[in-house]
């Protein structure tokens, strides 16, 4: 490092620690990012692997986010703001809003499809799933589930298959839209009490939470509908998939953390958090929102084994979603 970068950075260390940054050392080598929405405040939170990045750290909305989503192609982050009826698209870095679309009614649910071309919004009031085409930013004609039985309450977009999204009726059944057309074939899945959460895997699954129950399904070759069932013993309440292959569900009311491999071996560890809810992981770890606390724990993979869960900061209010940037 030349003399000339090193007072730079020397430099821009002093004015963090000087503004309070509670981990001065992210402004010289930026680590992995994890950003945490929390509605009641009205922000976005960035935190690192180290804590919160201080006044630095806060994405400023003018109504509260309760779903985030991140696009790697794109370099920006979506925060679903129900009580604004309207989806931002923000800079990660800047923390600017650059664009906010009309989501055209209260919405719930929020998915990227698997080429990250289209953003969907799932309005349950309206049953209705409005799409949104990202390179012109145009809010498309919604598709409205309008049979009595079919109550939608959650979205996920097939990770392989860019045109093919899932919606998920509160009784267990799914409709899989295919560019925009919605019924191209349904799955049912046996046993459920209520869809709680669905959720892509990392290749080509998707992981159905039951909230009322104690099971997590996983579909695959869904064109055949094939679903493997996994009990939890633990009533779920969210899931993400890691890199590896692993899925992790939060357990809120046990205050745990269940964790299948790949290898379909399961493992539960106490989080020694209050009503753990939203999770997710990346190669260096995983990270779970408390709402009960209002924290952030992390469980980092060293050697293959997660660490014992850790709180990485707390937050002026109960986090509801999260998402990592920089792997």
């Amino acid at each position: 490092m030349s003399a000339r970068r090193a007072a730079a950075v020397l430099a821009l260390l002093a004015a963090a620690i000087l503004g309070g940054c509670k981990n001065p050392l992210y402004w010289a080598w930026p680590a992995r990012k994890l950003f945490v929405a929390v509605p009641t405040s009205r922000k976005i939170f960035e935190l690192d692997r180290y804590g919160l990045r201080s006044t630095w750290g806060q994405i400023w909305l003018d109504s509260g986010a309760t779903r985030i989503a991140y696009s790697k192609k794109r370099g920006t982050l979506f925060a679903l703001m129900p009580e604004a009826r309207g989806l931002a698209e923000i800079s990660p870095d800047t923390y600017q809003v650059l664009y906010t679309y009309s989501t055209q009614g209260k919405s719930a649910d929020l998915a990227l499809s698997g080429d990250e071309s289209h953003a969907y919004v799932l309005n349950p009031d309206e049953r209705a799933v409005v799409r949104i085409e990202l390179a012109t930013r145009k809010v498309l004609q919604p598709m409205f589930y309008t049979d009595g039985d079919f109550v939608p309450v959650a979205i996920a977009a097939h990770p392989a298959k860019p045109d093919d999204l899932y919606v998920a009726s509160a009784s267990g059944s799914i409709s899989v839209a295919q560019a925009g057309t919605k019924g191209a074939f349904f799955i049912s899945l046996p046993g459920v009490g209520k869809v709680g959460r669905i959720v892509p895997g990392r290749k080509s699954d998707l992981y159905v939470v039951d909230a009322l129950g104690t099971n997590l399904y996983r579909i695959t070759e869904p064109d055949s509908a094939k679903i493997e069932t996994f009990s939890l013993t633990l009533q779920g309440g969210s899931a993400t998939a890691g890199g590896d292959g692993t899925v992790y569900v939060t357990a809120p009311g046990a205050n745990k953390l269940v964790a299948i491999g790949a290898d379909r071996n399961r493992n539960t560890f106490d989080v020694r958090a209050q009503t753990p809810r939203a999770v997710v992981a990346d190669s260096a770890g995983v990270y779970i929102a408390t709402e009960g606390s209002n924290q952030v724990l992390a469980m980092q993979i060293i050697g293959g084994r997660l660490t014992d869960p850790q709180v990485m900061d707390s937050l002026p209010g109960p986090p509801v979603d999260m998402v990592a940037v920089g792997d």
